[in-house]
This record gives structure tokens, sequence and C-alpha cells, in this order.
């Protein structure tokens, strides 16, 4: 019945089979399995509840439990859970994953990379088992290690295209050009319609010295993804490299018009400025660099163009992967960006953004906390503080929520929206 989608006859005779076995787990642990299915969360955590009870040895009840515990965000009691499943199976490669991607999210490198080993010690064969391992060395800053496990999870699976990208980026971290446009090019021939594949590809050949070859990956990934300011302006800047100054500067132009912010709509202007002012002929000498970060705090003169290029880099590969509803994998980004600009606002907000899509609203806090930080009174902070009183809302926390409005209204109390904020706070206070 649960399989045809009868709901209701289904739920009658798992009720029934409770009845025939009172003292029998497994009769709740199916009963909960149908709850998970029809999205009732509460009712599915009880029924695993009682098939514990009733049978604490089986590794499977406490696993199904740290499921649905984590669909509700609810990630310390996960936590729990899964430990508790392994404790009962320690060799389950299922479990030890899960448990490892728990780890992950909470940033507890060293437990996620000894889970996520121990994960692929029982179970080697299991590629996306290598690439959980690679994606935690990798934020463990291990990048050789990284390389080694998404080779192992391509050997084992040649036909996925995230494996290739992925080495590819740890390879373009390395600067080695070469294997990772290789890599690229794989996980293009595997999902030809992917724009980030593309642009991961152009930088790799803007970077290895040949502009020439960057120009087709560009205009590809302009092509699927029109919209993208990034994609045109690398693209502009490829053009001006080998001296097409004219369609260098088209495709600035439609970068300007695509800015997101004002500090955008600036670098393009004095970039297209700088072109016209200093290249009449046609060998242009301007270089991909901090214009096109997207953040709208000021360039850090310290980095170098290539840490410049992998912040723009690791933003559109987190906007391809919101695109896609991939919030973890876009937040991984958006930690690889803070890596390199610890004070880059623009990829707090965002990650923040990315954690209360998720309903993870301690870790959404957290960094719209820290935009508020860096920001203070500017127009980041005010989003900051609007985005606050609403999460503040959701949970329950009246006295926050006044507070940030209250906040927000300070820096911007001719808002559009300014009145209708004054009338929630009045509404809150009664």
């Amino acid at each position: 019945y649960q399989s045809t989608g009868e709901k209701d006859m289904a739920g009658k005779n798992f009720k029934k089979s409770i009845e025939l076995a009172p003292k029998e787990g497994s009769p709740h642990y199916h009963f909960g399995n149908f709850y998970k299915d029809i999205k009732l969360y509460n009712e599915a955590i009880a029924e695993y509840q009682k098939a514990i009870a009733l049978d604490p040895d089986d590794g499977s009840y406490y696993y199904s439990l740290g499921d649905v515990l984590s669909l509700i965000n609810q990630m310390d009691k996960a936590l729990v859970a899964y430990k508790e499943a392994v404790s009962k199976e320690p060799k389950n490669p299922v479990y030890l994953n899960k448990l490892g991607s728990i780890y992950y999210k909470r940033e507890d490198w060293q437990n996620a990379i000894e889970t996520y080993r121990n994960a692929v010690k029982y179970y080697p064969e299991d590629g996306y088992f290598h690439y959980n391992l690679g994606r935690a060395y990798q934020e463990n800053d291990q990048t050789e290690r990284a390389i080694d496990h998404y080779r192992e999870a391509i050997s084992i699976n040649v036909k996925n295209a995230d494996f290739y990208n992925y080495l590819g980026i740890s390879l373009y971290e390395k600067r080695d050009y070469k294997e990772a446009i290789d890599n690229f090019n794989k996980a293009i021939k595997l999902e030809p319609d992917s724009a980030i594949f593309y642009y991961n590809l152009g930088n790799a050949l803007y970077f290895s010295g040949d502009f020439k070859n960057s120009i087709d990956p560009y205009k590809k990934a302009v092509s699927l993804s029109p919209n993208d300011f990034s994609f045109h302006s690398h693209l502009g800047v490829a053009y001006i490299k080998i001296g097409l100054i004219e369609e260098g500067l088209m495709a600035l132009e439609n970068a300007r018009k695509l800015a997101g912010n004002d500090k955008q709509v600036e670098d393009i202007t004095n970039i297209i400025a700088k072109v016209k002012g200093d290249h009449q002929g046609p060998s242009p000498s301007v270089t991909p660099g901090p214009n096109f970060t997207k953040t709208p705090v000021p360039d850090v003169q310290t980095l170098s163009d290539e840490d410049k290029m992998s912040i723009k880099e690791s933003f559109n590969n987190a906007e391809e992967f919101e695109k896609n509803k991939k919030w973890d994998m876009a937040i991984f980004q958006y930690k690889k960006i803070l890596k390199l600009d610890k004070d880059n606002i623009l990829a707090y907000h965002r990650m923040a953004i990315d954690y209360y899509r998720q309903k993870k609203y301690d870790d959404a806090i957290k960094n719209f906390n820290k935009v508020i930080e860096l920001d203070s009174k500017g127009k980041a902070a005010s989003a900051a503080h609007y985005s606050l009183a609403n999460i503040y809302l959701l949970i329950g926390n009246k006295d926050n929520a006044i507070k940030e409005f209250e906040l927000y209204l300070e820096i911007n109390p001719n808002a559009d929206d300014a009145d209708e904020v004054r009338a929630k706070i009045k509404e809150l206070k009664k």
C-alpha cells in the first residue's frame, strides 16, 4: 500500500502489525519509515524511538532516527543517533558515511576525516565515500590527499562529472593547470550543459597562459548562463588580452549591465576607461583581478591574482550549486573564499542565507552577525539586521526580533519599507 501511494490503507496496516507484535521493534520501525516518506517527521521520530526502546541493539533504528533528525535540522541529536548506530555496527560503511557528514557540517574536520576513512576502509568500492573523504581533506588543507581520493573515486565511477570537476579544482589550486584542464574537459564531456565546468576550464586555460583558447569556454559559459556577471567579465578580459579590443569592450559592457552592486559597476567602468584610455592599439595588458571578485568590500592588495581569481571562481561555483539547491556545496565554496579573504562580507552574507534555507538558524545567525561586525553601518549590515529580525521571529525570540528591526531602521530610517517595519515593531511590543 505504501509503494502504491495508498496512505490510509498503509497506515491502518502498520498499526495492525504493531497490535499483532507489540513487543517487537520492527513494526514501529517500518511505521516510522512510512511517516518519514509522507514527511510527518515528528511522528516518524516517535515510532523510531519506540522501536529502539523495544530493540536497543538494532543499528538501523538509530540510523533512521538520525536521518529524520537531520531533515529537521536537529544536528546535535542526529549526531548522537548516528554515533549509536555506528556503536551497534562499527563496520557499517553507510552509517559511518552519514556520521562523517554530520562532522563535516559541524566543521569538525578531524573527526570527519577519521569517520570517512573508516567508511572507505570497510567499503573501498564506493566512489562517493572516497569523494566525501576528498572533500574533507580539501577543507582541511590536505590537498594532495584530497587529490588521491578524487582519483580513486574516478577509478570506481568514471561517469560522475563532479568527481572530475573537484579533482580539476584541486589541481587548479596547485597551479597544475595542464591536468586541471584535462579533468574539466572530462567533466564537460559528461555534463555538456554545465556552465560552471566551462568557466572553470576557461580559468585554467587563462592562467596556463593560453589566453586564446580560454575564449571559447568562457563564451560557452556565457551562452549557457547569459545573466552571469562574472562569465561576461572574464570573457571580456580574455578578449582584451589577445588584442580583440572591441569584442572585449562589448563583453565588459554586458558585464556592467549585469552587475549586482555599485562596486561591480564601478570596477567594470574603471576597466573599460583604462582599456579605452591606455590601449588605442591592439596589445592590451589587462589581467583578471580584484575587479571581478563578487564582494562589496575593498580589494585586499595582499591577495595574488590567482587568489583573486579563485575567489571569483568560488562565487560562481556557489551560484551554480544554489541554482540546483545544493546548499552544502555552495557553503563549501564560500568557506574556500574565506580561507583566502577572511573578511569577505559577501561570502559571509551568502553563507548565512544558505544556512537559513536549510533552517540551520544558529549558523545563519552567526554569519549574519559576522556581516554586521565587518560592515557596521553599511548596506550589508542593514540587510543582515533585517534578516536576523525575521529569523528571530521564526524561532520565537520576539525581543531580539524587535532589537534587530530597530537596528535596521537606525541604519535606514528612510527605507521604502520603514513604515511597515515600524508598524511591525509596534505590533510586536503589544
